[in-house]
């Protein structure tokens, strides 16, 4: 059986309509595009996309003002994270390779934003607020985890290995993250090379 008669086994985009269907009855989407890994939805200000994975078959729901495009689409554990704090306990991760595991997952989501989501739907400026901070937060959370820390590893290892001015070169560029040891460390740093090159 090749791939696209799996996934049209799947019955992923009939589900969706099934259990989104409260999307055009309560909040006059129109259903604009539909496919059988992604499905859309529009109103005259949003967008809703609901996908499942090709390759990794993670379902998700999107949600974006239409005047600001497709960057501006926001993944479910960020709306609710907007919406609700950082601290909400609703399950957002989802993965379904069998048509009732679809079915029931599908189901799970849309209750999910059925519930929590109705301000953003309603296109409420103050849910879209919170929404874009949570995203700008989450941002900076990835820029911190994927480059400070990194940096910061890197400068660990060069301390115990004595590599001062490796030491200097990588805090330097995280002066202003740096904790109180860090600081004390590259002050050491400065100090070292200072010395170092005062006796040459």
């Amino acid at each position: 059986m090749n791939s696209r008669n799996n996934r049209e086994n799947l019955k992923f985009n009939y589900s969706v309509r099934s259990s989104f269907q409260f999307l055009t009855d309560d909040y006059n989407f129109e259903l604009v595009k539909e496919e059988i890994t992604f499905v859309r939805y529009e109103t005259d200000q949003l967008f809703v996309n609901i996908y499942h994975g090709r390759l990794s078959y993670e379902l998700g729901f999107e949600c974006g003002l239409k005047s600001k495009g497709e960057e501006s689409r926001y993944r479910l554990n960020t709306i609710l994270r907007g919406l609700m704090g950082d601290t909400h306990k609703k399950q957002t991760f989802y993965q379904a390779s069998n048509k009732e595991a679809v079915a029931n997952c599908l189901s799970k989501i849309a209750s999910i934003v059925k519930e929590y989501c109705s301000s953003l739907l309603r296109v409420e400026d103050s849910a879209f607020a919170k929404v874009e901070l949570a995203s700008a937060n989450e941002g900076r959370e990835l820029t911190k985890k994927y480059t400070i820390g990194p940096v910061r590893k890197q400068a660990e290892q060069a301390w115990k290995n004595k590599e001062y001015e490796k030491v200097r070169s990588l805090y330097k560029t995280i002066e202003d993250k740096l904790s109180s040891i860090e600081l004390k460390r590259l002050k050491y740093a400065d100090k070292y090379i200072g010395e170092s090159l005062g006796d040459n």
